[in-house]
């Protein structure tokens, strides 16, 4: 209640950010980096900056997500095509952030994360990259960096992702450039002047929404056959009844049945007898 439709639509991306910031070891003042300004990467931001983050530096290519960071608060945001993110990270605080996220999973971003962060500090990795990344130990290990990976979210943070998103404690809207019914998906992909990156991210949503509905019609189709079979189970269970009746009706019996247990096992058993009349 109080959480409208569409910031409810936000709330898995943001528990996933919760997660990472609730399991990494930021603590209040203390400086954080983000490597990634998709919905995660900019969920992570906000709730850093909840949890004690005095200074929240981000990194992305995407000119559009960078002007969202800014817009939520970022002190600082980075281009890493256009400037060594690496160096900018650490000369801000001049030793390293205290924790890195890396909500990217690019192949350079992990190997970034690890050399941004001070010597002790953490690097929480939250993005599950598809390909080999880069990673050199000898840049880091003699830093005591610690790595920690993180994935999804608990069950129990959905309950306080929801209240943050009642609170206002964090914003949503600056996320959200378009809203769309579904029978404009496949026009809006046909769009030559989409973007290609977004482009790519619908055309995979739309690959999942097929196979959902696929999957919820023969759910459903699969429901009405267990349905129609069960009913068709209880006719054949009254009609049998019906006939037994009948031809203990013409035999002149009366059927009793009693149960009792029987043997070690304690388990019923049924007896059926048969009274004759006179």
């Amino acid at each position: 209640e109080g959480v409208s439709d569409l910031d409810a639509s936000l709330t898995e991306p943001l528990t996933v950010a919760l997660h990472a910031v609730r399991s990494s070891k930021l603590t209040l003042g203390g400086s954080v980096v983000v490597l990634g300004a998709g919905p995660i990467g900019l969920f992570a931001a906000q709730c850093a900056r909840r949890g004690g983050a005095t200074r929240v530096y981000v990194s992305e290519t995407n000119p559009a997500r960078r002007r969202v960071a800014e817009q939520l608060g970022a002190d600082r945001v980075f281009d890493p095509r256009q400037a060594d993110v690496v160096k900018e990270v650490v000369a801000r605080p001049g030793i390293g952030a205290d924790v890195a996220f890396d909500c990217a999973g690019a192949r350079p971003t992990l190997q970034q994360a690890l050399e941004m962060v001070r010597m002790g500090g953490q690097v929480v990795v939250v993005a599950l990259a598809w390909e080999p990344v880069d990673c050199l130990p000898v840049e880091w290990v003699g830093r005591e960096v610690e790595m920690k990976s993180c994935y999804a979210h608990l069950n129990s943070e959905w309950p306080i992702s929801m209240d943050l998103l009642v609170s206002g404690a964090v914003q949503t809207q600056p996320l959200i450039s378009k809203v769309i019914g579904l029978e404009q998906l496949d026009e809006l992909i046909a769009d030559s002047n989409l973007p290609a990156e977004e482009r790519a991210i619908l055309t995979r949503a739309r690959g999942v929404l097929s196979t959902r509905l696929r999957a919820a019609a023969a759910a459903e189709e699969l429901e009405v056959e267990l349905s129609a079979t069960k009913e068709g189970l209880e006719s054949l269970k009254q009609a049998s009844r019906e006939v037994a009746r009948k031809e203990s009706k013409e035999a002149g019996t009366v059927m009793t049945r009693s149960c009792s247990p029987r043997g070690a096992s304690g388990k019923w058993w049924f007896q059926v007898s048969r009274i004759w009349r006179r």
